[in-house]
Order: structure tokens, then sequence, then C-alpha cells
């Protein structure tokens, strides 16, 4: 019996060891704590950087995600810090994929909160409005980790509590029978810009209407389009 269940056992580690993907996820180590300080270092050209701030930026940075190649060799870390308290109702961001990245409008780079360490250069970029296609050139996987991690405000989910429900479906239906709903005027991304866009346009045709809310319901009982 017990070289049953030790044969069993042993298959089992092996299934898990050839499923593993070629990304892992790392957010408890954080590796790259020091090369992040040394980022910020620059950024501030090369301001001493305190005490405090340093307590403040390790309790508040985090490696959400390590992207790894078939020799099991890091390519690139997805990182959060927020280094700007961002308030909850930010109504400044980018458009990464299917998610939203929110920060403080008129901060001089657009600080999402979120860099990615790229292991070749040894460098880390910011993942913001301008350097978006740096990133997607160096990280093309990073669309399919965020969708799959749920890294980022997706896409009509305009309470952003970290899925789409019934209850962001009733918000956008309430907001196209022009009932006012405080959440829904700070899901209207850069206001009075050309690149302004909703997150409660799920479907992406450039407005807010019924057909999101359906959208929404129908992902939800699993119905295909």
């Amino acid at each position: 019996m017990k070289k049953a269940i030790s044969i069993i056992l042993a298959m089992v580690m092996l299934v898990l060891i050839f499923a593993l993907p070629a990304y892992a996820q790392d957010s408890e180590t954080n590796l790259y704590f020091d090369k992040f300080l040394e980022f910020i270092y620059e950024e501030e050209n090369y301001r001493q950087i305190t005490n405090d701030e340093v307590n403040y930026y390790r309790e508040v940075y985090s490696e959400l995600y390590c992207h790894q190649n078939e020799q099991g060799n890091v390519e690139w870390v997805l990182i959060k810090c927020q280094i700007y308290p961002l308030p909850w109702e930010a109504v400044f961001g980018v458009r990464v994929g299917n998610r939203v990245f929110k920060y403080i409008g008129g901060s001089s780079d657009d600080d999402t909160g979120h860099y990615v360490y790229i292991s070749t250069t040894d460098t880390i970029i910011p993942l913001n409005k301008k350097n978006l296609d740096s990133v997607l050139e160096l990280c093309p996987d990073i669309l399919w980790v965020l969708e799959e991690n749920n890294i980022g405000q997706q896409f009509g989910d305009v309470d952003n509590d970290g899925e789409l429900s019934v209850i962001d479906a009733t918000y956008i239906q309430r907001d196209v029978a022009d009932i006012y709903d405080y959440l829904m005027t700070h899901n209207h991304i850069n206001p009075f810009s050309e690149d302004s866009f909703d997150v409660a346009d799920i479907n992406h045709d450039g407005e807010t209407s019924v057909l999101d809310a359906t959208f929404i319901q129908k992902k939800l009982a699993q119905i295909e389009e």
C-alpha cells in the first residue's frame, strides 16, 4: 500500500514539473528591490534617498510576475511600487491591452506604479504611455500575463473590485439611463484629452452603451458572441 502511494505521489510530482509553464510568479522574494532603489536614485537626479523613503518603498514594493525562458533564465520582471499614493478617484491612466493603469494627473512621468525590469539590459522601465511600445516589444507576453494574473483594472470592471459582475452591468445601465453615479464619472479616463476613454467601454466601440452592459451579462452567462 505504501509503495503504491509512493508511486502515485511520484507520478503527480512529475506531472506538476512538466506542466509548469515558462512563467513563474515570484511575489515573495523581491529579488530586484535593490535594482529598483538604484532606478529611483537616478530618477531623483542622484539625490540621496533617505532611510524613511527606503522603508516606505520596501513596504509598497512587490514583484508581481517573473518571466522565465525555457532554460529557466529570468527575462523580465513586472514590479509594482506606487511611489505617489494614488487617490481612489484617479481619472488619468493608460490602457494596456484590456487593462487600465491609473495615475495621478499632472505627474511628470505618468507614474502608474508599475515597472518592468529587463534582465538583458539590466534596466527598469516604467509602464506608462511613453514607454508602452517598448514594453510590448521587449515583453511580448505581458498582455497575457496581465490577463492571467488580473493585474490592472479590467475594462468593464467599473467598481474596480477585481472582477466583472452584475453590479458593473447595473452601473452601466444606470449611466445610459442618465442616472448619475459618482463612481461612473471616475471611470472616464483622461477627460478632455485626445486619448480619453471609458473603463465601462468593455466592447471598445468608443462609447458607453447598453451594449457594454449586455456584453458583461453574456460573459457572465458564458454566452459566446
